[in-house]
């Protein structure tokens, strides 16, 4: 980064301590969430510092943590022992 950008790295910061306080949080949602310090930035200026600090920018996809065949499986273990 070059000398004198303090602004943005002040920017940075708070898209940091969102980011570790909430990964799964989208550029739009942090952009919305923080209108006062970051109004004058591009959401997709959010995106490539979400990118730079080494976060995945895009969205996680939900998934249930067991599927149906995980919940078949248990149920004949739990029957076999």
């Amino acid at each position: 980064m070059k000398e004198g950008q303090g602004l943005v790295k002040k920017k940075q910061n708070i898209v940091k301590r969102v980011l570790e306080s909430n990964p799964c949080i989208t550029a739009r949602k942090i952009k919305e969430e923080n209108p006062r310090l970051l109004g004058d930035v591009s959401e997709r200026k959010v995106s490539r510092l979400i990118a730079e600090l080494g976060y995945s920018n895009h969205r996680t996809v939900k998934m249930p943590l067991l599927i149906r065949r995980h919940k078949v499986n248990r149920v004949e273990f739990a029957r076999k022992y």
